[in-house]
């Protein structure tokens, strides 16, 4: 019986964050296929999905990336965008663009009382703003603890859109391995 992947890695064998030894040791459990990941409960020296998801795809033109999230989950964001715009000099692009990035800047509000109606507002902003071919929506751990639903604010907002919605859930909790925010993103898209 064939299974549909999850998008959290930690049900893929072989998929680990982070272990623990030297690296004869790790070499060796690696081989026989006996290598163990330390046993963490949370861990926060890593990029989390959001913004793996959003690098994964920082890449397409005619693209804005709406973060459903407090202000600073897109810290790292910057890094990305200047990967893309690295990307593009090296491609020989002649007027180099940055990312388009649209945080709905959740606060302690909108975490007791929901933040769709922001979503609603930062997705119609990208559409004014931009005109692009593709909004992408991504979670975080606020919005995914709140329970905001994306695909629905997706859907209502798709039937009055040109541009195709796309909801990313790379809520950070649902995984210990920071690179399931990958699988997030390619199992939007697909």
């Amino acid at each position: 019986m064939s299974k549909t992947y999850s998008g959290i890695r930690e049900s893929r064998p072989y998929t680990y964050n982070d272990c623990g030894g030297n690296s004869r040791e790790l070499s060796s459990e690696f081989g026989k296929r006996c290598l163990k990941a330390a046993d963490r409960t949370f861990s926060q020296g890593l990029q989390c999905q959001q913004i793996n998801s959003m690098a994964a795809l920082m890449s397409l033109d005619d693209a804005v990336f709406v973060a459903h999230s407090p202000q600073g989950c897109v810290g790292c964001t910057s890094m990305a965008s200047d990967m893309y715009r690295v990307g593009q000099a090296h491609r020989g692009v002649h007027y180099i663009k940055s990312a388009r990035i649209i945080v709905t800047n959740l606060d302690q509000k909108d975490v007791i009382l929901g933040g769709e109606a922001k979503l609603r507002e930062a997705v119609k902003l990208a559409r004014e703003r931009y005109q692009p071919k593709i909004i992408f929506i991504f979670t975080s751990c606020a919005s995914g603890i709140i329970g905001d639903d994306i695909d629905a604010v997706a859907r209502d907002l798709q039937e009055e859109s040109e541009a195709l919605i796309i909801p990313v859930h790379c809520d950070g909790f649902k995984s210990k391995i920071c690179a399931s925010g990958f699988d997030a993103a390619f199992l939007a898209i697909s």
